[in-house]
């Protein structure tokens, strides 16, 4: 199952990427939308993650792979190393914090962080 919902989140990870006309912050526009805007993708492939955890070792492992990929392609995103960092980490923990109801924004303050994050990733 695991294997199906990783496959389905990167390779949507990859079409938004690959749509995108502009070059420089692609990827991450791609992981912003995928995770925090697009939440039943992203849900499923976090509750798969969570139970392979313990019962799926070898599985685990492709995953781990596939984000390793997403990474590299996010570190060649055209944006400050330190900003991309940090960017990425706004968007997980955005994205965990919703999925698990811990420390999860109203609707309005979700939707400021988005653009705020989306700005960001734009101001190259």
């Amino acid at each position: 199952m695991i294997d199906e919902y990783s496959e389905a989140f990167i390779n949507g990870i990859r079409e938004k990427a690959d749509e995108d006309p502009v070059s420089n912050g692609k990827w991450h526009r791609a992981y912003l939308e995928s995770t925090i805007l697009d939440g039943n993708s992203s849900n499923k492939i976090v509750s798969a993650y969570t139970a392979a955890l313990f019962t799926d070792p070898i599985t685990l492992s492709a995953l781990k792979d596939e984000i390793k990929s997403l990474y590299e392609e996010l570190s060649k995103d055209g944006l400050d190393e330190v900003t991309a960092a940090i960017i990425r980490l706004a968007i997980e923990e955005l994205w965990y914090s919703e999925l698990f109801r811990v420390g999860n924004l109203n609707n309005e303050m979700k939707e400021e962080a988005s653009e705020r994050l989306a700005s960001m990733i734009n101001s190259k």
